[in-house]
């Protein structure tokens, strides 16, 4: 991982999420799944690199399937329907995102 990710997580924000929403709850929920990945994806880059530490620091990929999981754990649990909604969206911008940053990547670097 490097700051390559944070990058493609900037430009897919910008370019897929626009500023002028039709649908409040998508575009807000979307939004704050876009970013919840980002600042934990930039929270990952800003680790010591491995040969300092003696770990590997978690690939994006990674970072961003474990929030998805998150928030299937959260809409599976939920009683609320707007919670469920709220999860539902975050958990599908979720998806969208890991294409689009697998799409980017070399095939075997990621």
């Amino acid at each position: 991982m490097d700051d390559r990710d944070v990058l493609i997580l900037e430009e897919y924000i910008e370019h897929n999420l626009p500023d002028n929403p039709k649908c409040f709850d998508l575009y807000a929920y979307s939004r704050w799944a876009a970013y919840e990945i980002l600042e934990r994806v930039i929270h990952e880059t800003m680790k010591l690199p491995s040969h300092i530490t003696g770990v590997e620091r978690i690939p994006a990929a990674d970072i961003i399937e474990s929030f998805i999981d998150e928030m299937d754990y959260y809409y599976e649990r939920s009683s609320s329907e707007r919670a469920k909604i709220a999860f539902s969206i975050a958990r599908d911008e979720g998806k969208c995102i890991l294409l689009y940053i697998c799409s980017l990547h070399p095939k075997g670097e990621f």
